[in-house]
């Protein structure tokens, strides 16, 4: 018998989804593995991805216990796949929430119109340049943007309201967007105890009688992800330590 954890690290995109995926889908089938921890030190990131890997744990967590442990950051989608767990455990040190979705589109037009620089858009449909820089969005461009954004938010709202059973009474103290401790989390119900790795894996132990070691399965980045990263780092700590 195995615990698996399995590590949701840094920005979700679709590159993080197509390694966590496979995993997921291996474990949720697999009966070796007795139960998942999921360590999540995450500000979130795409909502699509967030919500592919939400469902998942979901689909897990009835075949077998899946907790969460926040270390760092939890909040925007990485949340949402936390909610998607069990039991969530978070370090004092912890922020926590974020339960929201937002847009950020870019406008050069301005700056364009400034440069003499023009570019001509050719289209079909409304409002099919609503994503481009090049373009000024005006207010009725603006509210259809909301409104589809509502749309994607609903559900991540619904997912956490149902399973950490949030009363009608709090959702909108809870459910705004906002961030927060560890402990005001824990006092809002966003999160079940403030702990890490130990704590998760002593509650497993004894609540399912599982008797067996954790195995780390999160996927290794490619090669050449990791050769990249570890450059960019070694240029910013020479750049830090030659000030």
């Amino acid at each position: 018998m195995v615990i698996a954890r399995v590590d949701i690290l840094g920005n979700i995109n679709d590159r993080m989804e197509s390694r966590i995926m496979p995993v997921l889908n291996y474990l949720e089938v697999k009966k070796k593995y007795r139960a998942v921890i999921l360590f999540i030190n995450s500000p979130g990131g795409s909502a699509s991805s967030s919500e592919s890997i939400a469902h998942k744990v979901q689909q897990i967590a009835k075949r077998k216990p899946v907790y969460a442990v926040i270390s760092g950051t939890g909040a925007s989608g990485s949340y949402w796949i936390a909610a998607s767990c069990d039991r969530i455990y978070a370090s004092g040190t912890s922020i926590v929430g974020s339960v929201g979705i937002i847009s950020i589109l870019p406008s050069f037009k301005g700056l364009m119109d400034k440069l003499g620089v023009k570019v001509d858009i050719a289209k079909i449909g409304e409002f099919k340049s609503l994503m481009s820089p090049f373009e000024e969005r005006d207010k009725e461009a603006i509210e259809h943007m909301q409104d589809t954004l509502v749309d994607l938010f609903e559900g991540f709202r619904s997912d956490v309201i149902q399973r950490r059973h949030i009363p009608e009474d709090n959702v909108a103290s809870v459910i705004n967007g906002d961030v927060f401790s560890a402990r005001k989390g824990l006092s809002l119900g966003l999160i079940d105890q403030i702990g890490g790795m130990d704590e998760a894996l002593s509650t497993l132990k004894e609540k399912f009688q599982i008797i067996g070691k954790l195995r780390n399965l999160t996927p290794r980045p490619s090669f050449i992800s990791r050769y990249v990263n570890g450059a960019v780092s070694s240029t910013i700590d020479f750049i830090m330590q030659g000030r």
